[in-house]
């Protein structure tokens, strides 16, 4: 699905510039390059006129205070509604589909905090010590800032609902936040709702600092870094976020405020955003007491360049970490502990696994989805081989051991286990390629998700001789994996070959030979069938139950293959005929 920000639906209107006009103000009148009329009321006149050429959708009206913007504008004033329902009904008007994919399992509901009871309005000690930070009591105002006997509360509120608090000790600098609270933006109470641009800064004091000198500003709930501390509130902020032309971002002025900001950009789209840099000030409030003015460092935020766009000097050191073996692309691994030290999982890479028919090449990846779950990972599955419930149905055995999980333990233990770790494709069937992707983008940027899996190529909606279909949508996963710096697996099958006795390698992928020459990893996954049909004559055969053949694998710097025994209750896959199945409930994994 592709998610739609307002400069996107603000582009799109202006392509269709003209039904716009007749749609919104039929009274009026084409004149050369501008559509004319008299206000916004669309009486008769020429004082409201519309750019129909090079700035097209551009507008000014010149019939009472001189205002203008572009049509998201004009349908919030001639419409008189708020920028959010403009934007509903431009989208409704562009023949946008504005629902969501659906993503199981789905996400528990937060809890709205109820405030501490013994809250008041601040008094002198408490104006005194804002007043410290240069903040004036009307702003401690404008913020709804309280206190109790022991802290400061700041209340993140969005249309007067408290969603999230937090507080901060009167005595010293600690900081507590409301439990299982949903962790929205600080300071949306202070922002206009029709404003197009906000900052972002990384705490509630630097959002009043900017907010006192007039710019609108929220601040992230957890302070600077990355990963969940700027995952969570994205997800629950990604809707409104969408209502912004520019994002400042004004994060502090050290290594933890710089990361998050990147992440930040990258998840919200870096072409909306702008890096505030406040020079020798590490953030807003420091600049605010050395009497700066705030809006000079908003006025010469940079835009994020390119990604792609990098010095080679920036690498040395990341050269110096991979000959030393502790470069940050290092991934995760496979669930089996004697592949610890020859395959990693890595970032910005692409895997192919490959298997007949059969051959357990959803249930082995399955696996692998599990475990790297444990260690962290967070994934959105395409498997259109099966329905979503009989996939989460194998998942649930694997991670909990047992044939059959009873159903409290599904829905509390192995449920959590699962919780913003795994979403779905949920389509079953055939997939169009491009739409996959979309889905995978959507899940990356709104829920963090950073591995990624399509089960199967065959399903993806190609003839099977389509190679250069094939070969296109492999470069495209490619790509994504590199733009995003995220793991892309797909499940391939192979040619027929002669019998199941033998196992396929990589020139045995069917298909446009680009399924193992560009694509990083390669492996290939075979049962041993002969094997099976020999215990059913009560013979004993101490060769492993599968194979795994790592084929390929283009920065590692081993290939081989991986001898693997199948526990038929939990779904796993042993990595010896003694061992025990790996418990994941309650259990931590070494993060290799």
């Amino acid at each position: 699905m592709k998610s739609y920000d307002i400069a996107e639906i603000s582009r799109l209107l202006a392509g269709r510039v003209e039904e716009v006009c007749l749609w919104l103000l039929p009274n009026g009148k084409r004149n050369g390059n501008e559509w004319c009329v008299g206000d916004i009321s669309g009486n008769a006149g020429n004082s409201l006129k519309i750019n129909l050429g090079a700035k097209a959708g551009l507008w000014t009206d010149f019939s009472g205070e001189t205002k203008g913007g572009d049509l998201v504008d004009l349908i919030m004033r001639s419409k008189d509604i708020t920028k959010g329902e403009a934007v509903v009904e431009a989208k409704q008007f562009l023949g946008i589909d504005d629902s969501s994919p659906e993503y199981l399992p789905k996400k528990k509901p937060f809890a709205l905090p109820a405030p501490p009871q013994d809250r008041i309005m601040p008094k002198k000690g408490v104006l005194d010590y804002f007043m410290s930070r240069g903040i004036t009591a009307e702003t401690v105002e404008l913020f709804k800032i309280a206190e109790t006997n022991q802290s400061i509360v700041f209340p993140y509120l969005h249309e007067g609902k408290l969603y999230f608090y937090k507080c901060r000790a009167k005595t010293e600098k600690k900081f507590w936040v409301s439990p299982n609270a949903e962790p929205i933006l600080f300071g949306w109470q202070a922002v206009p709702v029709n404003t197009r641009y906000i900052a972002i800064v990384e705490g509630e004091i630097d959002a009043m600092s900017l907010r006192q000198q007039g710019i609108f500003a929220v601040s992230v709930p957890f302070g600077g870094g990355t990963k969940m501390k700027q995952d969570q509130w994205i997800s629950c902020e990604w809707e409104r976020l969408q209502l912004f032309d520019t994002i400042y971002l004004a994060l502090d002025n050290d290594k933890e405020g710089l990361a998050a900001a990147e992440q930040i950009a990258q998840r919200l789209g870096t072409y909306k955003c702008k890096k505030v840099n406040f020079g020798k000030f590490k953030d807003a409030n420091e600049a605010l007491l050395a009497g700066e003015n705030l809006q000079h460092f908003i006025d010469s935020a940079e835009d994020c360049k390119p990604p792609e766009l990098v010095a080679a000097t920036e690498f040395v050191e990341d050269v110096i970490s991979y000959y030393a073996g502790t470069d940050g692309n290092g991934g995760y691994t496979l669930p089996w502990g004697k592949t610890y030290s020859c395959i990693r999982i890595r970032k910005s890479e692409l895997s192919v696994w490959v298997g007949t028919n059969g051959h357990g090449k959803s249930c082995i990846t399955g696996y692998m989805v599990v475990d790297s779950i444990a260690k962290n990972e967070r994934w959105c599955v395409a498997s259109m081989e099966f329905k979503a419930h009989k996939l989460l149905a194998r998942l649930f055995r694997q991670v909990s051991g047992e044939s059959k999980p009873n159903p409290e333990l599904c829905r509390t233990s192995i449920a959590d286990f699962f919780d913003s770790a795994l979403y779905l494709f949920n389509v079953q069937g055939t997939a169009k390629a491009q739409r996959i992707i979309e889905v995978f983008e959507y899940a990356f940027r709104r829920f963090g998700c950073t591995s990624f899996l399509v089960d199967s190529l065959a399903k993806c909606g190609f003839d099977e001789n389509d190679y250069n279909g094939q070969k296109r949508f492999m470069d495209e996963l490619t790509e994504f994996a590199h733009k995003f710096d995220v793991h892309v697996h797909v499940v391939c099958h192979p040619k027929k070959i002669e019998s199941e006795d033998k196992i396929p390698g990589k020139f045995d992928v069917k298909g446009t030979g680009a399924l193992t020459d560009t694509v990083d990893n390669v492996f290939v996954i075979w049962r041993n069938k002969k094997k099976e049909a020999e215990k059913t004559n009560n013979k004993q055969d101490i060769s492993p139950d599968c194979i795994v053949d790592c084929c390929k694998q283009r920065n590692g710097e081993w290939e081989g293959r991986i001898m693997l025994w199948f526990d038929p209750d939990s779904l796993q896959y042993k990595e010896s005929e003694n061992s025990g199945i790996q418990k994941y409930l309650g259990a931590t994994l070494p993060q290799t």
